[in-house]
């Protein structure tokens, strides 16, 4: 059961990083057209979501189908963090005292990955609600009540890029660097992946940085190539869980041995 579970969240993990890096880019890049670009560079010149939630209101559609993608693409994601963790820090069924060591050693990871993941999703919902309001009371009101709400759906969207690219940017590099450092000690799987997963570590950490210092900027010069790296991660990942002929991943006396030489090192 836990094995074909396991390679399930392989095939999900698969399907995550192909929404992520080529659906959802594919999507916007065919149907978005050259003013949803305008709009964008408003943003980035002149701090100014006018022509945003213009677009917004004429697009509504096109807008959320591309914000379903990219949900369930982390829906998918956020599926992995259990199974991998209970596979990287198995229990040993024989000593109590090393199975309570391990999971609470592994606990950090697999909240860090739920929340990471989560909250990306979590704010897609929410982004497509509040972009929906906030258009159709632009597109209503006068010229002087639009500066307003153009101002107002700019501390909306600073609110949610601090929830999902800095707050849930960080959570994704702290489980990322969990359990890839957990690979890389074991050696329960391919070094590469961990290595791998060390430079997204690095790239989504940098991107929420800078996010954190600008909220309202719509992206940072680090931010394709951090969800790029996380959907390499996520399909290499997919791809080898997927082909696990067994378990555990990592035998009962390497994860105690792993245990007692973290526990003896703090």
């Amino acid at each position: 059961m836990e094995l074909a579970r396991l390679r399930l969240r392989g095939g999900y993990g698969v399907a995550a990083a192909i929404l992520l890096l080529v659906l959802a880019p594919a999507y916007q890049s065919v149907v978005f057209g050259s003013d949803y670009l305008n709009a964008i560079q408003a943003i980035a010149g002149r701090h100014d979501f006018g022509p945003y939630l213009v677009w917004i209101s004429q697009n509504t559609a096109a807008d959320w189908l591309s914000r379903v993608l990219q949900l369930v693409g982390y829906a998918l994601a956020a599926t992995l963090p259990g199974p991998l963790v209970k596979a990287l820090w198995p229990p040993t069924q024989t000593d109590p005292r090393a199975d309570s060591k391990a999971r609470w050693s592994s606990l950090p990871a697999l909240l860090a990955g739920w929340a990471g993941f989560g909250l990306f999703a979590l704010t897609l919902v929410v982004g497509a609600l509040t972009s929906v309001n906030s258009a159709s009371a632009y597109v209503a009101a006068n010229a002087t009540q639009r500066g307003a709400i153009a101002s107002q759906f700019a501390g909306i969207y600073a609110l949610e890029t601090i929830f999902s690219r800095v707050i849930g940017g960080f959570l994704v590099a702290i489980f990322l660097g969990m359990v890839c450092a957990r690979m890389a000690s074991t050696r329960a799987l391919p070094r590469w992946l961990a290595y791998l997963g060390a430079l997204v570590v690095i790239l989504i950490s940098a991107n929420a940085l800078l996010f954190a210092f600008a909220p309202t900027q719509v992206g940072t010069f680090v931010s394709t190539p951090a969800i790029a790296g996380l959907a390499l991660w996520l399909a290499g990942l997919g791809i080898l869980l997927a082909r696990v002929r067994s378990l555990p991943l990592v035998t009962p006396q390497e994860a105690s041995e792993e245990t007692t030489e973290t526990t003896g090192d703090t």
